[in-house]
């Protein structure tokens, strides 16, 4: 279910899923998840969301095809005279207060793991007041942390971001990587 599309700049595309759907994965991740944790500057925890439950996970993953598909509509060129790709399977990430990943990167550095990927998206299960976005710092865009918000973008050097910290409010966000 795509609700309306957040207008931004620089292939940097965002549209609104079911917020239901992004209560329920933050309720089960609670309850029944084994997260692993990482320190500076990668401050939260995680874990694979097909591994508490498959059913939301394939659930996540068709509002997810949909979401690209728009994304590959606004942007042709994305998908044009290129190899075949898919995304990797979603992952959550959640953030204590304060917590971020605080340095400035980009999906695809060179490294020889992260070279296939071709896109990046991020959907954000809860909405934060105060801060909890995204900084995109070469655009000058920070995406809001709302509830539902699946954002899209190039994963390689034009779209360095980084986390910006939600002084008292837990964010939880799932993520993963369009791969060739």
């Amino acid at each position: 279910m795509v609700e309306h599309e957040l207008l931004t700049n620089d292939f940097i595309g965002g549209w609104y899923t079911s917020t239901n759907l992004c209560q329920r994965i933050v309720d089960k991740y609670d309850q029944d998840s084994t997260s692993f944790s990482y320190d500076e500057p990668r401050q939260y925890s995680w874990s694979d969301l097909g591994e508490f439950d498959n059913d939301l996970c394939e659930e996540y993953c068709e509002q997810l095809i949909n979401t690209i598909q728009h994304y590959t509509h606004k942007y042709p060129k994305s998908v044009q005279h290129i190899k075949p790709w898919g995304f990797t399977r979603p992952r959550i990430q959640v953030y204590k207060p304060n917590d971020s990943y605080s340095v400035a990167h980009c999906e695809n550095d060179g490294y020889p793991e992260n070279a296939q990927r071709h896109l990046s998206y991020m959907t954000y299960l809860t909405t934060i007041e105060d801060g909890g976005g995204t900084m995109f710092t070469q655009q000058d865009v920070i995406t809001p942390s709302n509830a539902g918000l699946t954002v899209i973008w190039p994963a390689g050097w034009t779209h360095y971001h980084h986390g910006v910290p939600a002084p008292t409010e837990t964010k939880y966000i799932i993520t993963g990587w369009c791969c060739y």
